[in-house]
């Protein structure tokens, strides 16, 4: 194919297009004009493959752009890797419309190898969805207390109790500083946006309770199940959730990563089990997307036939 474009000659891009001649141009607005200017009379409208090739050519294009901007969601409402993993199911829907295209491999003329070339495109995309992963995590800043004295252990019980508390001995500053940054699960836990906070609530906590608590505090990320917990970093090891940041209670329930292909192999035995069997409920939809997700990790065909597969996901 030709690199550079028939009407204004620069090189051409993703968003370029042909004709039916072959012809190659790097935007519609340059094949319109060269369209209108040109003698030779266009006959692509007449192609029995055009709309296929409009149609594949204007989804691809909106793909590479905007399916990360897509991936911004509540972190409390949906995970990320089951997000991408809906996400890439999409292309495959792309594949089954396109697939006569795909497996004659485009050798039906101009539009037909284009539509392929497309087909292509988006496998190399699914891959590079596969292994994705959030590069620029938000630091956040956790701070834990442990209360050593006895009396005060009868009082606090939880991170509100510590508030009352703080607000009845009379230490505005130090409850100013906590009361809107309460952990949503740890017990006497808070966690703060920036570092500037924490370093100011650490240094009021010594002066004012030097004896009676041990203050722990460390860089934290948000899981990236559906629990939204700020979890230390170094509680999880990214390895074991194949670059996930999921907490211990959504790894175990959302199953983050991939199966090894001796592991694959194993949970395939068992799949094969559950699509046999008429009583398919209690199997965890996250578990089955995970061996579905492990097999396009391996190049490996889903267990059963897709479509029995896909009615348990």
């Amino acid at each position: 194919m030709n690199n550079s474009c028939l009407y204004c000659h620069k090189e051409i891009g993703e968003w370029y297009r042909v004709n039916e001649q072959g012809d190659v141009f790097c935007h519609d607005d340059c094949y319109d004009n060269n369209y209108h200017t040109s003698n030779v009379e266009y006959t692509d409208w007449k192609h029995p493959y055009i709309d296929d090739y409009e149609a594949i050519r204007s989804t691809y294009l909106d793909w590479p752009e905007n399916w990360e901007n897509d991936l911004d969601v509540d972190p409390e409402i949906n995970n990320l890797q089951y997000l991408l993993d809906t996400m890439i199911d999409k292309i495959d829907e792309v594949y089954a419309a396109y697939w006569d295209y795909y497996r004659a491999e485009g050798d039906d003329g101009v539009f037909a190898w284009e539509i392929y070339s497309y087909l292509l495109k988006f496998e190399k995309l699914q891959e590079k969805m596969l292994h994705w992963r959030p590069e620029n995590r938000e630091v956040f800043f956790y701070l834990s207390v442990e209360i050593c004295d006895d009396d005060m252990k009868e009082e606090i019980k939880d991170s509100y109790d510590f508030l009352t508390y703080l607000n009845l001995k009379d230490h505005p500053e130090i409850f100013d500083l906590l009361k809107d940054h309460v952990h949503p699960y740890d017990i006497i836990a808070y966690y703060f946006e920036t570092e500037e906070e924490l370093v100011e609530v650490v240094k009021k906590l010594e002066e004012t309770f030097r004896k009676e608590m041990e203050i722990y505090y460390d860089k934290a990320y948000q899981c990236e199940g559906e629990c939204a917990d700020i979890e230390v970093i170094d509680n999880v090891t990214l390895i074991d959730t194949d670059g996930w940041f999921f907490c211990c209670s959504c790894e175990s329930q959302f199953y983050p990563g991939f199966y090894s292909k001796e592991e694959l192999e194993k949970e395939i035995q068992e799949c094969n089990k559950i699509l046999e069997s008429r009583d398919r409920l209690g199997y965890s939809t996250f578990y089955l997307r995970k061996i579905q997700r492990s097999c396009r990790y391996h190049h490996r065909e889903y267990p059963g036939t897709d479509s029995a597969y896909m009615e348990l996901i």
